[in-house]
């Protein structure tokens, strides 16, 4: 009865959507701040069961995210949970 929480799949929403995006740092292990942005909103969605999007945390890794950025990728997250878990 564990909860998933679809990180992976975002991923490659994100990838599909938006290719040029780095969501990895140079040494390809680690998330780039768009990465960690995206994990942070996709555990939220599945915590919270709740959209991120009117969220505006725009984060602090290297730098605070682009509003458009954020905005992409918490809708992604969104789009991602509710399909994973079959939300309406």
């Amino acid at each position: 009865k564990m909860r998933v929480v679809p990180v992976g799949l975002a991923f490659a929403e994100v990838r599909k959507a938006d290719p040029k995006l780095v969501m990895y740092m140079p040494d390809k292990s680690h998330p780039s701040a768009a990465g960690s942005y995206l994990y942070g909103a996709v555990l939220y969605a599945t915590l919270f069961h709740r959209s991120p999007e009117p969220i505006r945390y725009l984060g602090e890794c290297e730098k605070p995210l682009p509003e458009e950025t954020a905005a992409f990728l918490r809708g992604i997250a969104w789009q991602t949970v509710k399909a994973f878990f079959d939300w309406k």
